[in-house]
């Protein structure tokens, strides 16, 4: 153990401790595990490590897999679609505003998109109709 620091950014204060290891020189691996001068080093905090466990653990529940679902399913398909469809993957404004000014924008052209093509969607669904309409009446007249 090499450093113990304490984190206080965020809503918990987290106590990190940085791990080194010193006896890489003669390793016939070194090239393979670390490009670092003074070896190979992780940095380890116990409270985040039992956070995640609980995480895992609420993930896994009965309620925890419904809940993932569920945002799946309405969340997470909308930012999917304005990274691969739109070729958006981040943010291009700096400051709290700034950033929330973009999101709406985004938000504001993803919503007129989907309703783009719901028009285009009944139009083509009533132009169908509109086809086997006529093409019953052809054959009742003829």
């Amino acid at each position: 153990m090499d450093k113990v620091t304490t984190d206080t950014r965020g809503v918990y204060a987290r106590n990190n401790i940085k791990l080194t290891n010193h006896h890489c020189e003669g390793c016939p691996f070194r090239s393979r595990c670390t490009k670092s001068r003074i070896g190979r080093s992780i940095n380890y905090c116990k409270e985040l490590d039992e956070f995640h466990k609980e995480v895992r653990k609420n993930v896994t529940s009965e309620e925890g897999k419904k809940l993932m679902f569920k945002r799946d399913n309405e969340a997470e398909g909308t930012f999917g679609d304005l990274k691969e469809n739109m070729g958006y993957d981040r943010l291009y404004r700096r400051g709290y505003d700034n950033a929330q000014m973009e999101i709406y924008l985004v938000s504001m052209g993803h919503n007129i998109r989907k309703y783009q093509k719901l028009k285009k969607r009944i139009k083509e669904t009533e132009e169908n109709q509109m086809k086997q309409v006529k093409e019953m009446l052809r054959l009742f007249i003829c």
